[in-house]
């Protein structure tokens, strides 16, 4: 196999499993940590980061954080009445934006709530 279709090959099993590492947690919010099974979950979710991490590459958190025009992403905005009137916080990633060694190499996809 050519070393640059192994190349790609690999981005893209690397950015898939970014993306399943995403569902994952954003699975995991809405269970109860309770659960049984939820802590090794978590602890696994934590050494893939850490191997991809050791590789340079990085899943940018973004779920619950404030929004701000300067994000490069796909965008989609919902409003939530239940917010102060000009907030807007990142509701949902769709798909994480990844980076490798600090450079993006995917683009998030994000759900964005507001109240404008």
């Amino acid at each position: 196999m050519k070393k640059d279709k192994m190349d790609k090959q690999i981005i893209n099993l690397i950015l898939q499993m970014a993306t399943e590492i995403n569902r994952m947690e954003t699975n995991m919010l809405r269970m109860d940590s309770v659960i049984k099974g939820y802590s090794q979950l978590q602890r696994s979710i934590k050494r893939m980061k850490a191997y991809m991490a050791s590789c340079g590459f990085e899943i940018v958190e973004m779920t619950g954080k404030p929004y701000n025009m300067g994000i490069i992403a796909d965008v989609e905005f919902i409003t939530d009445d239940s917010l102060k009137q000009g907030e807007q916080y990142i509701k949902t990633v769709n798909r994480p934006q990844v980076n490798y060694k600090g450079v993006m190499i995917q683009k998030a996809n994000i759900i964005v709530a507001q109240n404008l």
